[in-house]
């Protein structure tokens, strides 16, 4: 799954330029993971894929 754009809104964590999650955001992208899903972030089709988990291992969320 690509994860696009997520807007910043209060309460919510930058993770890079356009992506800004919570935890309720990082619960569904487990969810998605442990039933086999990767959830990962790309930007423009010549733009490396990252995993959000990696990308979130670091922050406090």
């Amino acid at each position: 799954m690509n994860i696009g754009n997520m807007h910043f809104h209060e309460g919510r964590i930058q993770v890079n330029k356009y992506i800004n999650v919570n935890n309720k955001d990082m619960e569904a992208f487990e969810i998605l993971r442990e039933h086999g899903s990767s959830c990962t972030v790309q930007h423009m089709p010549e733009s490396e894929k990252e995993c959000i988990f990696s990308l979130t291992k670091n922050l406090n969320i």
